[in-house]
């Protein structure tokens, strides 16, 4: 009795830590937003390994930047880090590859996924096509970026 006690113990436990929401399929994912009136882009870099989110800074004049890294770690409350995750899965759910390109090539958003530091997908949004949970994740990075 003790022992199938502790082995359904263990298999709960088990079960428990490894029902977590991981995604196999990709580890970091580059998000670029371009459609502001700036000049620059904007790059956040999300890492689902070490579940940290970094800034990418554009690539500028050395005088311009003054000693900034490339890449800038954004500080995240866990409740916005849910958010992105939950954002996230319904992206990757969308059917993006009907996503195609129009004749005038002005990019807003594009989405890169890769896993292991190689890049798995591309995606490129337009001003018109562009899904509600991208602009979401955009607006929550934004947030906290500051």
């Amino acid at each position: 009795m003790k022992w199938t006690s502790t082995l359904i113990l263990l298999i709960t436990f088990i079960c428990s830590s490894t029902a977590q929401t991981r995604n196999e399929k990709f580890d970091n994912i580059i998000l670029s937003y371009n459609g502001d009136s700036t000049l620059l882009i904007q790059k956040y870099e999300i890492d689902f390994k070490k579940e940290k989110i970094y800034y990418i800074t554009p690539i500028m004049n050395y005088l311009d930047v003054k000693g900034e890294k490339y890449r800038t770690r954004v500080k995240m409350k866990k409740g916005d880090w849910n958010r992105i995750v939950l954002l996230v899965n319904k992206i990757y759910s969308l059917n993006l590859d009907k996503n195609k390109k129009e004749r005038e090539p002005k990019v807003t958003y594009s989405l890169e996924l890769s896993k292991g530091g190689k890049p798995i997908k591309e995606y490129y949004f337009y001003s018109e096509k562009v899904p509600t949970e991208l602009k979401n994740m955009f607006e929550i990075l934004r947030k906290n970026a500051r």
